[in-house]
C-alpha cells in the first residue's frame, strides 16, 4: 500500500509540473532564507557558498552568491539534479578565483528511491590569451558524503574534461561540496600575459541518478506516473460524486 500511495504521489506532482515553466531561484536568496528547491522526489537544500579573489576581487567574479542561478532539472523519472549558472570569470595576469559551493539533498518521506550516483558537467567555457597549454585553467573538484560525514565519492572536470560520473552505495541523502578554481598563470616560459586575458565558464550541471530502494527493479517513466496520478484522481473525486 505504501508503495501504491507513494507511486500515485509521485503521479500527481508531475502531472501538477506538466508544461510548467523551469524556475530560477538566486543562491543568495536560497542561503539567507534556508531555501529548498524540489525536484520530483528529490529536495535540495542547505546552500552554502565561499569565495577568494587573488590579487584583489577586482580579477574575478560572480562577486557573491546573488551573482549565481540555480535551476531544478528533471531529466526522467530517474534523473534529477541542479544547474548553476554565471558569469565565473578570472581576467588579468596571474589572478585566481576559488568558489565552494555546497548543499544537501534528500529523498522526499514518501518516495522509495535512493540517490546511487552523481555526475558532474562543465559549460560554457571560453578564454582570451590563453594559445599556450596551460595558461588558463579550470578545475573542479567536488566531494560527495553522507550526511554523517563519511566519502561516498569524488568527481573532477576541467576545460580538457568536462564530464565526470561516479557510482557509490546508494543512500537516502548526501551532502555535496563543490570546490571551483579558476586561474590564469602567466609565470610559464617567457609568457607574460595581457590585462585583457580572461578564462570563463558559463554552467555547471549537477545530476543524482536513483533506484527503486523497494526491492521493485522496474522504476515507470514520469508519463506513466503522470498517467497513474491522473487517474486516481478521476476515481476519487467520482467516488465522493457518488457518496
Amino acid at each position: 500500500m505504501k508503495k501504491f500511495l507513494t507511486l500515485a504521489a509521485f503521479g500527481l506532482l508531475l502531472a501538477m509540473n506538466v508544461g510548467a515553466t523551469p524556475v530560477l531561484y538566486n543562491l543568495g536568496d536560497l542561503i539567507d532564507g534556508d531555501g529548498e528547491i524540489t525536484v520530483d522526489d528529490k529536495i535540495f537544500y542547505d546552500f552554502g557558498f565561499i569565495r577568494t579573489c587573488q590579487p584583489s576581487d577586482d580579477y574575478c567574479s560572480p562577486f557573491s552568491a546573488d551573482g549565481i542561478a540555480v535551476q531544478g532539472l528533471s531529466i526522467d523519472a530517474t534523473h534529477q539534479g541542479l544547474r548553476f549558472s554565471s558569469g565565473f570569470i578570472v581576467n588579468g595576469p596571474n589572478s585566481f578565483g576559488n568558489f565552494l559551493v555546497s548543499y544537501k539533498v534528500r529523498v522526499a518521506e514518501w518516495s522509495d528511491m535512493l540517490i546511487k550516483d552523481m555526475s558532474l558537467n562543465l559549460g560554457g567555457v571560453s578564454t582570451e590569451g590563453c594559445e599556450l597549454a596551460d595558461i588558463c585553467t579550470i578545475g573542479i573538484g567536488e566531494s560527495i558524503d553522507t550526511l554523517g560525514g563519511a566519502s561516498l565519492a569524488d568527481l573532477s572536470v576541467s576545460i580538457n574534461n568536462k564530464d565526470d560520473q561516479a557510482d557509490f552505495t546508494p543512500v537516502v541523502a548526501i551532502s555535496v561540496l563543490k570546490d571551483i578554481k579558476i586561474r590564469i598563470n602567466t609565470n610559464l616560459g617567457e609568457f607574460r600575459g595581457s590585462p585583457n586575458d580572461f578564462v570563463s565558464f558559463s554552467v555547471v550541471d549537477q545530476i543524482v541518478s536513483q533506484m527503486d530502494g523497494s526491492g521493485d527493479e522496474e522504476v515507470p517513466e514520469p508519463g506513466t506516473y503522470a498517467l497513474m496520478g491522473a487517474g486516481l484522481l478521476s476515481l476519487a473525486l467520482y467516488r465522493r460524486r457518488r457518496a
